[in-house]
């Protein structure tokens, strides 16, 4: 995969303290090349980024002071583009979702810190489309909603037994004042 990079050397950038705060791979025109690390104050770190002459590629990942994973995204020249991941302090899944060229796409969840089902969605070139599905902590249904291009056109709220309490349509041509 780094075959074909080309690679001339690190930069390292301090805080006054002295700490690292971040280590810079770069080409031999100075510019982002392979992996880029940046720390915090106290030497902990806190995102990994891979660059190709300048321009984000690949995966880069954020983490909380704890060590423990925040984020995954993958970049294709420069936008997000692949599967998006992100955890809670713990380490539990808190969502994940698919990037095409910078738009989300496809089915995107959310999960409780329990790493129960919260929510899950359908995305199309970033606009909410179908129906979606919010769930309380204990995987009932609580809201259902149905999208068309991005606006809601009917949300359905539950009760605890599973009774329709709310049945909204919406016209999906309103626009707000």
């Amino acid at each position: 995969m780094y075959s074909s990079f080309v690679f001339s050397g690190v930069k390292i950038k301090n805080y006054p303290n002295g700490q690292t705060r971040f280590e810079i791979g770069v080409n031999t025109d100075g510019l982002p090349n392979g992996l880029t690390k940046e720390y915090d104050v106290e030497g902990n770190l806190i995102s990994e980024k891979k660059f190709q002459n300048g321009v984000r590629q690949g995966m880069s990942k954020m983490y909380y002071a704890n060590g423990n994973l925040m984020t995954e995204w993958i970049y294709r020249k420069g936008v997000r583009h692949g599967i998006a991941l992100g955890y809670y302090p713990n380490g539990i899944m808190k969502d994940h979702g698919i990037y095409l060229n910078g738009k989300l796409n496809g089915l995107s969840k959310k999960y409780y810190p329990s790493g129960r089902l919260k929510a899950e969605m359908v995305f199309r070139e970033d606009l909410i489309q179908g129906v979606s599905r919010i769930y309380d902590e204990e995987g009932l249904l609580k809201v259902q909603s149905t999208y068309r291009d991005g606006r809601m056109i009917r949300r359905i709220a539950y009760d605890r037994k599973g009774n329709i309490i709310q049945n909204q349509e919406f016209d999906p041509l309103y626009k707000l004042p």
